[in-house]
């Protein structure tokens, strides 16, 4: 009995489980049956959605820009973030019902795999796991649904991005003028109140002439009507200032809307930009201009309160035209409270545009274009690439009617214009030619490579001039003619593409031949032939490029555009690679060689990269890297041909000094033109540096640019308590460098011009040394001030020095003192004759620590300062080079002394080199032992046309001649020998 009961409790709680797992089936099936059918609801819905929004994008597609406003463009931005909201929304779900799906998986593989322990628990898993198949595949066809319309919102939102992207690419800001030429309703309404205030103004002014009655009464009256005309006139002007604030209220809140969006156009924000700037421009000079008729409104006040003390309470109209004013002086201060409040709206809006400006310009750059979704996208793309060429045409033809429009609106003095700027250029072109071919023939003449290389512009100029005439004659009559700038690009492009390769094409010959010469004819027919190709090509890619991004094509078609251009690009660095090789093949081992071997690899290795990273998608990175290569490029040739330009002028320059004065041609080459060269270089390479830093549309918001600051602004390391920075360490070290290269040159210059009138080469010498420490030291003392350090707390370093000084630099420093010591006292200079310790010869410098003597033997000594400071030396052209000589004759006893010294005497006055002051000397000395010994001494100059050793030798043997002709006997040295006890 019990286990009955037992049996029949079991089979009731299997069967309460059973039902209450079929109803949860049952329930969760009917869930997502009635999901399935609001997903197949929304799919249907969904391709009606997707037809309308290609309806839209076909309508924006012929949209005109000045029919794009700021709100439709803010309604297609939140289409766009409301179908993304949705998408992911989607997603969430798509994702959970995934996760179900894959739960109902794990659970049916756990029920499959349980046993069962009789024959009713088998059977009651069978029925789950027939729910569970059923439930698996009402998930199966849900995730599906899921899926498709997953894949339509996908759809929808491409739609929408293409839309917004259209829309962006073609909307333009208004201009401020555009702007002020539709007034608000509130602006014609103070349009009239200033209108109505003119004719009180003129009515009182009549009024006032009409009086002209000369008693205090009527003195009055006329005061006043004459200060309500000024009154109602000036209120006139606060109201048309009011209106010029209303018009830029509007266009505050029309830039307003894009602020803060990061996906505001870059050329939008830089337009916004401009227009903030000349808004706030024009409200700082309208609040001047209030703020002085504030003041003159208040001197006003202050006479009519004079002239009311005055009067004493006679003039009736006081009190109103005191009142006039006062209104006058508080709607100014309002009208400037206005102007104050308006121009700080203006900043911060500004402010947040540059913010938005460096996160635009990195987000474009970094914005991955996508290709059709669908086959129906790629069909659409086909259709209008199909009709591309037809689009340009009617966009020439409509851009040569509105040229055509604009000549015939213009009046008679417009159309003489043009009419001569084009006889003016046909007049400039054929003469240009003749001046340059005669000009090139001089040059060819000259045979001077430099000198050619220089001319290398002007005859690419001489060859394209034909060329290059109709692209100005254009530009000069758009400028003269106001034509609009896309109408202008599209006339300009065609005509800029063949004189653009003729120019290229001849830069890359002129290259060659400077560069290549040794090539064989075959291999330069081939560079020529590829080099030809590469520029075509690229001419022609540009023109398509500038062309599409001017006329008004959808995005698809651009991007279509800019994935060609990429593949065409990767193909032009195949052969670019080409021609480097060639190149390479005849290139010498110069530097400039050298440099132009890294700049070829380097070309084709960018293009490689831009092509790559262009067609994986990031279109605008690759351009804007291509772009500024380009402009590299441009920039590098224009300063190769100056850097020739310059380098033959000076060689000219120093051909001119050689005719004029060769002898100080070479100075004025290494000290004055060769300085002035590499400044001038410098200068080039830093103007060209600003023009591509201009070309590149780089400013301070840029992400490149915008870290320099910071860098800049980074402390480098504290010295004490000043914190060195590296903008001002590097600045301190260029003023260094200056300063001492400017020291070396200084000293020369100085010497050579600035001290012309000291006489004394000595003195001359010292000053420009003087001159050279005085450079050194200002530099120092700047590069210090500018680094920030304190001059007054240089003592502790200054003592420290000192006890190095004491004990390892006191020879150094007793050898600088001396230097200044020898330049102060000056007790030699260069080109003396010295004797310091055993060393004699000729000082050629004295330097700051030692002099260098050349000596007799040719060789240059070496001497510390301080040995002719502490020591003696002798110096023998201090005063003077005259320098007295001493020679000791001896004649034999058995001679006549003062024949000797007679025709001694005249040898020395008949010799040229010897001085007639001090006069010489001839005198008898002493007896000798063998001779009676006469002392011969003369001066000299140690300059003189005879040295001293030749001089001394030409006398002697003069001597010799004259005593061998009066038979004057020098005797040989005799002594007696007397011998004592001689042995036998």
């Amino acid at each position: 009995m019990h286990n009955l009961l037992t049996a029949r409790l079991f089979a009731c709680l299997i069967f309460l489980a059973t039902s209450s797992f079929a109803i949860a089936q049952d329930k969760e099936r009917e869930r997502i049956a009635r999901a399935e059918a609001d997903i197949s609801q929304e799919l249907l819905q969904t391709d009606g959605d997707i037809l309308r929004d290609r309806e839209r994008l076909r309508s924006a597609e012929s949209a005109l820009t000045n029919s794009i406003t700021p709100s439709i463009l803010e309604d297609a931005r939140l289409d766009l973030a409301s179908l993304r909201s949705r998408e992911s929304g989607l997603k969430t779900r798509l994702k959970a019902r995934r996760n179900k799906l894959s739960q109902l998986d794990a659970d049916i593989a756990d029920t499959e795999s349980s046993g069962s322990a009789s024959p009713d628990e088998d059977s009651l898993r069978q029925q789950h796991l027939q729910e569970m198949y059923a439930q698996r595949e009402l998930l199966h066809s849900l995730i599906d649904r899921l899926e498709r319309l997953n894949d339509r919102f996908q759809t929808r939102v491409a739609l929408a991005r293409q839309r917004l992207n259209l829309l962006q690419a073609r909307f333009e800001l208004p201009d401020l003028d555009t702007t002020r030429k539709k007034p608000s309703r509130e602006s014609l309404a103070l349009q009239d109140k200033v209108d109505s205030l003119l004719s009180t103004a003129s009515t009182a002014r009549r009024d006032a002439t009409q009086l002209t009655g000369d008693l205090p009464a009527d003195r009055a009256k006329r005061r006043l009507l004459e200060l309500t005309a000024l009154a109602s006139e000036e209120r006139a002007e606060f109201y048309q200032l009011k209106i010029v604030r209303l018009q830029a209220e509007r266009m505050l809140q029309s830039l307003a809307i894009f602020s803060g969006s990061q996906a505001t156009p870059v050329r939008v924000i830089e337009k916004a930009l401009a227009n903030i700037e000349k808004l706030r421009d024009g409200l700082t000079d309208q609040q001047q201009l209030i703020k002085q008729k504030h003041e003159q409104f208040k001197d006003q006040g202050k006479i009519i309160r004079q002239q009311g003390e005055i009067a004493s309470g006679t003039d009736s109209t006081f009190q109103q035209r005191l009142g006039l004013i006062n209104d006058l002086i508080n709607l100014a201060e309002q009208d400037d409270k206005a102007a104050s409040n308006l121009i700080a709206k203006l900043n911060e809006v500004k402010n947040i545009y540059r913010n938005d400006l460096a996160g635009n310009a990195s987000a474009e750059l970094l914005i991955l274009r996508e290709l059709p979704s669908d086959g129906q996208a790629w069909r659409q793309l086909g259709r209008n690439m199909l009709s591309l060429p037809l689009r340009v045409g009617v966009a020439l033809k409509q851009a040569f009617i509105n040229t055509g429009k604009a000549y015939s609106r213009s009046d008679d003095g417009i159309k003489g214009l043009c009419i001569l700027a084009l006889l003016g250029l046909v007049f400039a072109g054929i003469q240009g030619r003749r001046v340059l071919a005669k000009q090139l023939q001089q040059v060819q003449a000259r045979a001077d490579s430099e000198e050619a290389a220089a001319w290398v512009p002007l005859a690419i100029i001489h060859r394209n001039l034909l060329g290059i005439l109709p692209p100005i004659f254009v530009v000069i009559v758009g400028s003269l003619l106001n034509i609009r700038e896309s109408d202008l690009i599209l006339l300009l492009t065609p005509l800029l593409i063949f004189p653009v390769v003729k120019l290229a094409l001849d830069f890359i010959n002129n290259l060659l031949d400077h560069y290549t010469p040794e090539l064989s004819r075959d291999k330069t027919a081939v560079l020529l032939m590829e080099t030809r190709w590469v520029i075509v090509l690229s001419a022609l890619l540009s023109g398509v490029l500038v062309i599409a991004h001017t006329v008004a094509l959808s995005p698809t078609v651009i991007d279509a555009i800019d994935r060609l251009s990429m593949l065409c690009l990767l193909f032009i660095t195949v052969p670019l690679l080409h021609l480097r090789r060639l190149l390479l093949a005849g290139v010498a081992g110069t530097l400039e060689s050298k440099m132009l071997r890294s700049f070829t690899l380097l070309v084709p290795l960018l293009l490689l990269v831009c092509a790559i990273t262009g067609l994986f998608g990031y279109v605008n990175l690759a351009q804007a890297v291509a772009k500024r290569l380009g402009w590299l490029f441009v920039v590098a040739v224009g300063l190769h041909f100056v850097r020739n330009i310059l380098r033959a002028s000076f060689k000219a320059i120093g051909r001119w000094f050689d005719r004029r004065d060769n002898e100080s041609a070479s100075y004025w080459r290494q000290y004055i033109l060769g300085p002035l060269y590499r400044i001038a270089v410098l200068l080039s390479v830093v103007l060209g540096a600003q023009l591509l830093f201009s070309l590149y549309e780089w400013n301070m918001q840029t992400p490149v640019v915008r870290y320099i600051p910071l860098a800049l602004d980074t402390t480098l390391f504290m010295a004490g308590t000043t914190a060195i920075k590296v903008k001002t360490f590097a600045l301190a070290l260029l003023v260094l460098f200056v300063a001492i290269w400017g020291a070396g040159w200084s000293k020369q210059v100085s010497y050579r011009w600035v001290y012309t009138g000291v006489s004394d080469q000595g003195i001359r010498n010292s000053l420009s040394t003087f001159t050279q420490y005085f450079v050194v030291v200002l530099g120092l003392v700047l590069a210090m001030k500018i680094i920030g350090l304190d001059l007054t707390a240089l003592t502790v370093f200054a003592g420290a020095l000192g006890v190095g000084i004491g004990f390892g630099m006191q020879q150094i420093v007793v050898n600088f003192i001396s230097g200044i010591l020898l330049l102060v006292e000056r007790p030699l200079a260069t080109t003396d004759l010295v004797n310091v310790d055993k060393y004699e010869g000729e000082v050629t410098r004295i330097g700051i620590r030692s002099l260098t003597v050349k000596t007799f033997d040719n060789q240059e000594v070496i001497i510390p300062n301080s040995a002719v400071i502490t020591k003696p030396f002798t110096n023998w052209t201090r005063g003077d080079d005259v320098m007295r000589t001493i020679l000791m004759v001896g004649i034999s006893y058995d001679d006549d002394p003062h024949q000797a010294v007679s025709l001694i005497k005249a040898l020395l006055i008949d010799h040229p080199a010897v001085l007639e002051e001090p006069s010489p000397k001839v005198l008898l000395w002493e007896y000798g032992d063998s001779a009676l010994m006469i002392r011969v001494q003369f001066h000299s100059r140690i300059r003189g046309d005879v040295g001293k050793a030749d001089l001394r030798s030409q006398l002697l043997f003069a001597i010799w001649d004259a005593f061998k002709e009066a038979s004057i006997t020098i005797p040989y040295p005799q002594q007696d020998v007397h011998l004592r006890n001689y042995p036998p």
